[in-house]
């Protein structure tokens, strides 16, 4: 099944949360176009202190992981998303199963 890249109707703040949970569920299901629409050239990784800097960097990692079968849980974010940006910053926990 595939899932809707964009949805309708969020705040900036959720729209944000959204591509987190975007990228999170592309690791998941191995969906490349859904990973590719939750990142943007610049962004930025940190993974346990390993820092992932760029969408082709992290789409290395997106390539070791997507083949497994894996259930990411993900919670506690923090956005920090100053009015009038078009640059946010995310901070979350990961589990993964």
């Amino acid at each position: 099944m595939a899932f809707p890249i964009a949805l309708q109707g969020l705040t900036t703040r959720e729209a944000v949360l959204d591509a987190v949970y975007r990228g999170s569920l592309a690791f998941d299901l191995g969906d490349t176009k859904l990973f590719e629409s939750a990142m943007t050239e610049d962004a930025v990784m940190d993974l346990n202190g390993r820092v992932f800097e760029g969408l082709e960097t992290i789409s290395k990692l997106h390539e070791d992981i997507s083949p497994l079968d894996t259930t990411h849980f993900v919670t506690n974010h923090r956005i920090d998303l100053k009015d009038g940006e078009t640059r946010a910053s995310v901070t979350t926990n990961f589990l993964a199963q």
